[in-house]
């Protein structure tokens, strides 16, 4: 049996929400009984997390004023009017605890990009997660790229190989969580939709989200 779901966690910067987004798929026996979302979530919201929920692994990308408020999931399915999806919601209120946020810091709209690969080309068998808005100029390079040199910098791997590890045997029966990349579109087809992600990159270029933007 298994389920596919998108994993989310907002983190408010600025005044911007903004929300960064991963797909996760159940693994577990034909005997057992698939877990319920909360469990999924909380599941999912731990491995992010140095104790509890604590969420760490993507607060320590946000600057301390800012606030991880949300983490949310939602089932995908192939046809939401015929089946309603399930899913579950966590708030929170923990601050970020990278640093202060710099008097240098670009807008919200500015952040990085962790691509995800899996062990198939072609456009459906890859993607990627936007993360936290960058909080310093000193996270430039001489050209404008991503500096790899800070120890900011290493944060930002450390979240990349959390995405691509397996949930292994999280559940009261054996199970796991994996992470994939989602296909809407295959899925509409009659294809195979989900993937194992095998691999990551951290993008050397910044990204610029005009919906992360404070105004019209």
């Amino acid at each position: 049996m298994s389920k596919v779901y998108r994993w989310s966690v907002k983190i408010r910067d600025r005044g911007v929400d903004c929300v960064s987004s991963l797909h996760y798929q159940t693994d577990v026996p034909l005997s057992a009984s698939e877990p319920s979302p909360d469990n999924v979530l909380t599941q999912i919201d731990q491995h992010f997390s140095t104790s509890g929920t604590d969420l760490l692994k993507w607060r320590q990308l946000a600057h301390t004023g800012a606030v991880l408020v949300e983490t949310r999931l939602y089932e995908e399915v192939e046809d939401p009017d015929a089946t309603p999806p399930t899913g579950s919601v966590h708030t929170y209120s923990l601050a970020g605890t990278a640093q202060a946020l710099a008097a240098d810091a670009p807008p919200p709209e500015l952040c990085m990009y962790i691509s995800l690969t899996t062990a198939k080309l072609g456009r459906s068998f890859r993607g990627g997660v936007h993360t936290p808005p960058i909080y310093s100029s000193a996270m430039f390079n001489a050209t404008g790229g991503v500096d790899t040199v800070p120890s900011d910098y290493a944060k930002y791997q450390a979240l990349g190989a959390l995405i691509v590890d397996v949930l292994d045997d999280v559940f009261a029966t054996t199970g796991d969580i994996k992470p994939v990349i989602y296909s809407r579109t295959r899925r509409a087809r009659g294809l195979s939709f989900a993937e194992d992600i095998t691999a990551y990159q951290i993008r050397p270029q910044f990204r610029w989200l005009r919906r992360r933007a404070t105004a019209p």
